[in-house]
This record gives structure tokens, sequence and C-alpha cells, in this order.
């Protein structure tokens, strides 16, 4: 009896192990370095998560915020608490930071594991999702994405429970509501979840041994929602509406409006972008053949699952009544909504929850093509399918390597930040003024705060107060900071160069000429893996340009000030 037992869990077991020994090389392999350089939006999640844990306030000296001020927008706060947990662990570094995405990704794998095998699909699904480029991407970005991902899989998966274990419902609302508070997006994704989920499943959810089950679960989930609902009259609330699809909308209406009345134009304008917008999320040319921004020769997924997903549209189809088939098609309908409505084509950091019905639609495909029967014989016909699939993933483990672990660290450095921990270390280990022109960099300040490890209470007292006393209003945001001896605004060239100082730039900010022009020497360049300068530093002579100049500069007669 124990023999038999073991037979059929040691295959599960190894299946568990290499499953998470793929995850975890996956997820975590080369964190620090790839992807390369350190993003501004990781830069501001950690530096505020080391804000939180030094001051117990934000940058702006908010104590606690509801959602956090990030360069005059705002984002959801878990991903920056629970980041003070690594970091209060192994100090402030892009590791750090970058660690609860990973293992986000990683807990991911599993909750498909999960999903599948409660549906009785073939796992094998959750071993190729582990390295489907889109989510091993967003995976070991150092913000919020990952981690709401995470929540909405495991929301989702007890969404399912539900149905046939009702008790289910009362965590699958408490976990979708906490990723409300970890990515904007589904702040909105989740409303439309719910909603659909009660309207296909309300017979059974309103059945009387159900009933308070899911009043329970109304109740926490309403409960759990009144730090957004305090928002909700506040700015803060719709920080991103300027991303809305509106401006598309009313220019197709004017064209129409000389024909038609003008509601019906605007009506007829919003449901063909909303419609043109939500059928490209479930193009095959889009998931598939189209070249991912970020991966040199990558698409979203790897273009040979084109087969499988059709295959497990086809299946889903047909199979329509079935709760598997309701289910996944209710989330395929919901995830798309929120992203639909905004301006970007298809922006994967909004639309990640698609891909939990895309996987699910993949492995159906998957798990049919698995019980194929190539050979009449079913052992032979077992060894056939076992080594394409292998081959399969193999050469898919490839393509991703060669893709992300060799051409993205070189060709997409310059686009992630790299250079400023270089440039930080240069800062540090002078005295020297450094003055950073922000017309070319994006928002300097944050890479530059994170890697100088800026006191927290040193930044707060050089921010303007008002912001904190007007926090959740949304007010202007004024990209010029000073801290340390830093400031980031833009050149003027009119001052800055009769003062003592080190211009720091990109390739373009100074040219050649300008710096003949007022005697700038260039003391360093920092280039990116392929040879691009991504900053290049000069140090002010006001003493020459004076005496050149004759002194007709007032600020001659005190060159070495600020």
């Amino acid at each position: 009896m124990i023999a038999a037992n073991l037979k059929i869990n040691i295959p599960k077991l190894v299946f568990i192990i290499l499953l998470a020994v793929v995850g975890i090389f996956f997820f975590f392999h080369k964190l620090s370095s790839i992807p390369p350089g350190f993003y501004v939006d990781e830069a501001l999640h950690g530096y505020s998560a080391y804000s939180i844990l030094e001051t117990g306030k934000d940058e702006y000296g908010k104590s606690f915020p509801l959602v956090f001020r990030l360069y005059g927008s705002y984002n959801e706060p878990l991903y920056i608490y629970l980041s003070t947990i690594p970091i209060k662990l192994w100090d402030l570094n892009v590791f750090s930071v970058r660690f609860m995405a990973a293992l986000s990704g990683l807990a991911t794998v599993f909750v498909i594991y999960l999903f599948l095998k409660s549906m009785k699909i073939s796992t094998l699904g959750s071993l190729f999702f582990a390295i489907t480029p889109t989510v091993v991407f967003q995976g070991r970005v150092g913000y919020e994405v990952a981690l709401a991902f995470f929540l909405f899989c495991l929301g989702s998966l007890f969404l399912w429970y539900s149905l046939s274990r009702p008790k289910w419902i009362v965590p699958a609302f408490i976990v979708l509501s906490l990723s409300t508070y970890a990515a904007y997006a589904e702040r909105f994704t989740i409303p439309f979840l719910i909603t659909f989920f009660f309207i296909a499943f309300r017979k059974r959810l309103l059945a009387r041994k159900n009933l308070k089950y899911f009043i329970y679960g109304v109740f926490l989930l309403v409960l759990t929602q009144i730090p957004h609902l305090f928002l909700l009259t506040t700015p803060a609330f719709f920080p991103k509406a300027g991303e809305l699809g509106s401006q598309a909308i009313v220019v197709q209406a004017d064209k129409l409006t000389g024909i038609i009345p003008g509601p019906v134009a605007l009506s007829i304008s919003f449901i063909r972008e909303f419609l043109s917008q939500f059928v490209n999320y479930f193009s095959p040319r889009t998931l598939f053949l189209v070249g991912d921004k970020d991966l040199p020769g990558l698409s979203l997924f790897y273009a040979w699952m084109i087969v499988p997903y059709l295959l497990g549209l086809t299946i889903l189809w047909r199979k329509r009544g079935s709760d598997t088939s309701i289910f996944i098609l209710l989330l395929a309908l919901t995830t798309p909504i929120t992203a639909s409505l905004t301006k970007d084509p298809f922006p994967v950091h909004r639309v990640m929850p698609l891909v939990l019905p895309l996987a699910l639609i993949i492995s159906i495909g998957i798990d049919r093509l698995f019980k194929l029967n190539i050979i009449g014989k079913r052992n032979i016909n077992f060894l056939i399918i076992k080594g394409i699939a292998l081959v399969i993933f193999i050469v898919s483990i490839v393509f991703f390597w060669r893709s992300y672990f060799v051409f993205f660290p070189k060709e997409k450095a310059k686009y992630w930040g790299y250079g400023y921990d270089t440039l930080a270390q240069i800062i540090k280990t002078s005295d020297e003024h450094f003055m950073i022109d922000r017309e070319r960099l994006p928002i300097p300040y944050t890479e530059l705060l994170f890697f100088l490890k800026v006191p927290p209470e040193e930044f707060q007292n050089s921010v303007d107060q008002n912001i904190k006393a007007n926090y959740y209003q949304n007010l202007p945001f004024d990209q010029n900071f000073r801290f340390a001896n830093v400031e980031t605004r833009g050149i003027d060239w009119e001052k800055d160069i009769y003062r003592n100082q080190v211009l720091v730039g990109d390739s373009l900010a100074i040219s050649e000429d300008q710096a003949k022009e007022h005697f700038l020497t260039k003391i360093f360049e920092i280039k990116d893996p392929l040879g691009e300068v991504v900053f290049v530093g000069y140090r002010t002579n006001p003493a020459q340009k004076c005496r050149t100049t004759r002194n007709i500069s007032p600020l001659c007669k005190a060159a070495s000030t600020f």
C-alpha cells in the first residue's frame, strides 16, 4: 500500500521540485544586474520603502500614506510597504527592491499549478508558464506589477474553489481586495471581475447554504476598501485620468458629427475605440508574433504557443457550458476592460491580469496536444509526446536566454537607468557640487537618492512642505531637487558657468562648442554596454570665464557660491 502511494506521489514531487528549480532560476538568476541599470519606478519604490523603514514617513514627510505620491502621480502602497522587509534584511540595494517581485513571480507559478490541477488540466502548462517571456520579465522588475498579478491569480483561484466549496468566497474577496492596493489597474479590474462573477454564478452564490459566505465576503470586501473610499473624493484616487483614450474618441466623433448627431457620434466612437483595443488583447499576432519592445527577438508569449492558444479557445467554446469554460471566459472578458479604456495600444503593466486566462487557455491546448495519439502503441506515443515537449521546452529556454540574458542587458541598458550607480559613486567620493541636467534625463533625482542612500530625514526637510499638508490633492510636481551635494534642474547657461561645480548630463546635454566657449573641462564619461555615453561630467572654470569676459557678469564677484 505504501509502495503504491510512493509510485503515485514521487512523479508529482519530482515535477514540483523541477517547477521550483526552474522558477527560482528564471526569477532570481542575476536579479541584481538584469534588468540592467535601475529603472526610475524601481528607484521610487525602493527609496520610499527605505524612507518608511527609517522614519515611518515617505520622501515628502507623510506618515504611512494610503497611496504614495511618486513623481506627480500616485501609486498603490502594498509593494512599497512589503519591500521594507527585504530592505531591512539586506539593506537598500537593487536585489532588495526586486526581491518581492521575483518572489511574487515564483509564487504565481505554483498558483497556476494549483489552477490546472483543480481544473484537471495537465500541469505541464505551469512549467511553460514559468518561462513565459512577459511573466518572467515583469517578475524581475522592482515595482508593483508582479505582486498585483500574484494576488489577482491567488484571489481568482479562491473564486474558482468557491464554486465547489462556498467558504472560499471569503478569502477570495479578501485577496482580490488586497490586490487593489498593489497596482492601480486592479483597483478598477476587480469590481468588473466580481460583478461578472456574480452575474454568471448568482444562483449558486445566493443559494441558502451559500448565502452567508457570500455576505461575509462582501462585508469584508467593503471593510478592506475603506482606505480607497476615503480617497474617492480626492484627486489621488484618479491620478491617471489623463491616460484614458478620450482624445482619440473625440477625434473620431468629430469626423462623424456632420453626418449624425453629436451624442450618437460620441457613443459610436467610444464603442469603436474600446472594441478595437479590447480585440487587440486577444490577437494572435499581438500576443505571439509582434516583437516585445523590451525583449529582442521575442513576443509576449513564445510564437509556438499560438497553436495551443487557438486549440484551447476551440475547446473552451465547445465546452462553454462547463464551469471551467465559463470561469476562464469570464476572466478573459473582464481583465482587458480597464486597459481598453486607456489610450495605449497594449500597456502590459495594466493588463497583466489577462495573462491568467491566456495561460489557462494555452494550458488547455497543451493538454490536448499532450494527449494526441501519434502512433498506436501507447508507450511509444507517450515517449514521443514527452520528447517533443522536452525539445520545445529546451528551445524556448535557449531563445529566452539569448534574448533576456544576452541581448537585453546590452541593447536596452540605456533605457533602464544604466550608469546611475557609477554616477552616484563619483558624487559620493567628491566634495564638489554636482548639477544634474534633468531636461533630457527622466526624473534623475530618484536613482541618485537611492544609490547615494541620502538620509530620508534630510531629503524630507528639503522638499516643499506644502505637499505634505495637501498630500492627496495632487499638487503640481516640481522636478527641481537639491540634496547632499547634488542639484537636479535644467542648466542655466547665464549662471551655472560662473559657479564652481560639475555639470552632468547625457551625451547631448553639453556640446563640444559649449564646452569650449565656457571653458568646461570634461572629467568623466559613463558608457553603457554598447559603448554609448549615458552620462558626461564637465567641471566649470568660472575664474577663466570671468577673465576672458572681463568680469562682465555680476556672478564673477562670487564665483564659488550657490
